[in-house]
C-alpha cells in the first residue's frame, strides 16, 4: 500500500525528497503501531541513503 505510493514518488522526480519521505512516514504513523513505525522509519532512511549513494556514484563517473 505504501510501497506503491513510494514508487510513484520515485517515478515522479527520480529522486526521493525529504518532504516526500516525511509525508509517507506521517501517513504510516496513522496505520501502524509505534514499534512498526520506528522500523518503517529506519527502513525508509536506509532506502533513502542507498538511493543517495547510487546518485553519488553516478556523479563521480
Amino acid at each position: 500500500m505504501f510501497d506503491a505510493e513510494f514508487q510513484l514518488l520515485l517515478l515522479k522526480d527520480r529522486t526521493v525528497t525529504v518532504p516526500a519521505l516525511m509525508h509517507i512516514i506521517n501517513k504510516t504513523v496513522h496505520y501502524l503501531p509505534y514499534s512498526l513505525v520506528m522500523l518503517n522509519l529506519l527502513m525508509s532512511m536506509d532506502l533513502y541513503l542507498s538511493i543517495l549513494l547510487i546518485y553519488d556514484r553516478r556523479w563521480y563517473r
